[in-house]
C-alpha cells in the first residue's frame, strides 16, 4: 500500500484495521477526510482508497480534482461523515475538536491533528470560518483530544508528530502505554519510547478557550 501521509499515519492505520479484524470485527472499508488538500499529499487515507476503499475527501479550498469543495461545521458534519466509516480523518487546521466533538457517530478510527504548542486542555474558540493564517493559533492540544476521546469512547494508540490516532475503546482496550511514532535514520517508525496513555474518565472540565495573544 503507498503512503501518502506525511508521517506513516496511513500504515499505521491498516496495522490496526488489521488488529481489529483479527479478534474478529470487519472493518467498514470507507472512510472520509477533512482538510484534504489535492487529495494525495499528505493524505492520511489516499493509499487506503487506492487499495480499494470507498473514500470521502473534502477541502473548503481544494487544490485538486480529487478533492470535494466543501466547508466542514458543526452543522453539516453528520452530514458528510456516513454511519458506517471505518476512519475519520481531521486536519482542518482550526476546528477540529469542535467537528469531532460535534459527530455523532463512531468510526472505528479517528485521526486526528493536534497542537504541539499547547499544554492543558485547550482548543481555538469555534468560528465556522476559521482559516489558518500560518501562526500557532489552531486545532486543539493532546490533553483537550485525549479528554475527548475518552469522553466519546475511544483509546489512544499512536501519536506521531501532528497527529493523534484514536480507536473505539469497544473494538480495542485501550492500552497503558501509547506508542511514539518518530523519525530515526531509516525513516518513520515506532520508536519503542512510550507515555502513559490518559485513558481516565471523562474531565469535567469545560474545555479552555484560547486565543492567540501576539501582536501583529
Amino acid at each position: 500500500m503507498k503512503d501518502y501521509s506525511q508521517y506513516g499515519e496511513t500504515k499505521l492505520i491498516a496495522e490496526i484495521v488489521k488488529l481489529l479484524e483479527r479478534s474478529g470485527f470487519v472493518v467498514p472499508r470507507v472512510a472520509v477526510e477533512f482538510g484534504a488538500g489535492d487529495g494525495y499529499h499528505l493524505s492520511n487515507i489516499r493509499g487506503l482508497m487506492e487499495a480499494g476503499w470507498t473514500g470521502f475527501q473534502y477541502d473548503w479550498e481544494p487544490k485538486g480534482l480529487a478533492v470535494v469543495l466543501r466547508n466542514i461545521t458543526v452543522d453539516n458534519v453528520n452530514q458528510v461523515v456516513p454511519m458506517a466509516c471505518g476512519v475519520l480523518s481531521i486536519d482542518v487546521d482550526g476546528n477540529d475538536y469542535w467537528l469531532w466533538r460535534a459527530l455523532l457517530w463512531a468510526p472505528c478510527i479517528v485521526v486526528i491533528e493536534f497542537n504541539p504548542t499547547l499544554s492543558g486542555n485547550k482548543t481555538i474558540f469555534y468560528d465556522p470560518y476559521h482559516r489558518w493564517a500560518g501562526d500557532d493559533y489552531f486545532g486543539a492540544s493532546f490533553g483537550a483530544l485525549v479528554g475527548l476521546g475518552t469522553h466519546k469512547g475511544y483509546g489512544l494508540l499512536y501519536r506521531t508528530p501532528c497527529n493523534l490516532i484514536f480507536v473505539r475503546a469497544d473494538l480495542h482496550p485501550p492500552p497503558e502505554t501509547v506508542e511514539v511514532y518518530e523519525p530515526i535514520a531509516e525513516g518513520w517508525k515506532l520508536s519503542g519510547r512510550a507515555f502513559q496513555s490518559l485513558f481516565l474518565k471523562p474531565d469535567p472540565k469545560i474545555i479552555e478557550g484560547w486565543k492567540n495573544e501576539k501582536e501583529n
